[in-house]
């Protein structure tokens, strides 16, 4: 029974520690303090998310000279975290920000219907320690175009809206990226970032959803033909709505998929 024990606790302190270097775990939640390296913010990330607890979500709060809370979702190919945010109200109207396992992090704007570069660097475990300075989602720099895009329309089956997906994204072009618009009964862009694990791949898009909803949203759009759309409640993220697509653009009336 005495080895038993200790075979347990063991095995709980191995999933901690994998749960820092791969950012992604399963329930309960485990919580990753990080700090923007040079900057005076950080995150402080729940994975899985509190406000749902299961596995590939993350959600939690912004630290240091930026507050408000966020919500997304993990993966494994590229290893990290693909987050949603509003970043404290100080950028319009959203952000989304990749957190990669090999301590490294890339925050992308929106412009319409096209994704911007806003800036990169590394991080550090632990909280920010100043609490003056430039936040990392306010430095902005330009980068330059490097792929073409293959767009890709879909529509959610049972209702009036689906997605236009330019992956790589118009507003970059860079691999990984995507932007687009929402179509039929919601209009508006999205930016947002790709994944080819855990399987199937897919598109992790963050959106205001046309402004239809009183919520950021984060959804994830797989390549088997399903998808997954998240909301977030203070700093809680909960489920929206699941279905499936079909190729094409919509075609018929009713209701949207998030409303």
């Amino acid at each position: 029974m005495r080895a038993k024990s200790i075979g347990i606790v063991v095995g709980l302190v191995f999933a901690m520690l994998l749960a820092v270097s791969q950012l992604a775990v399963a329930a309960p939640s485990t919580t990753i303090d990080i700090s923007f390296d040079g900057y005076c913010d950080g995150l402080h990330m729940n994975i899985p998310s509190l406000g749902l607890g299961t596995a590939g979500t993350v959600d939690g709060d912004h630290t240091g000279c930026v507050t408000g809370g966020f919500e997304g979702t993990t993966s494994k190919s590229p290893k990290g975290a693909h987050i949603t945010t509003e970043y404290g109200g100080v950028v319009e109207p959203l952000l989304h920000v990749l957190v990669m396992a090999n301590h490294t992090w890339t925050i992308y704007g929106i412009s319409g219907d096209l994704i911007t570069f806003v800036n990169s660097g590394t991080w550090s475990p632990g909280s920010p320690r100043a609490t003056s300075g430039v936040p990392a989602g306010l430095a902005r720099t330009a980068r330059p175009i490097s792929a073409p895009s293959t767009s890709l329309d879909i529509t959610f089956d049972g209702y009036c809206d689906g997605l236009h997906l330019n992956i790589p994204s118009l507003g970059l072009g860079t691999p990984g990226t995507v932007d687009g618009d929402h179509t039929g009964c919601i209009r508006g862009g999205f930016v947002g970032t790709t994944s080819s694990k855990p399987s199937p791949a897919g598109a992790r898009l963050s959106t205001d959803y046309g402004g239809a909803v009183p919520t950021l949203l984060h959804i994830v759009v797989f390549a088997n033909h399903t998808w997954v759309i998240y909301g977030i409640s203070g700093d809680l993220q909960y489920l929206v709505n699941s279905g499936t697509w079909s190729p094409g653009p919509p075609r018929g009336d009713g209701k949207p998929a998030a409303g």
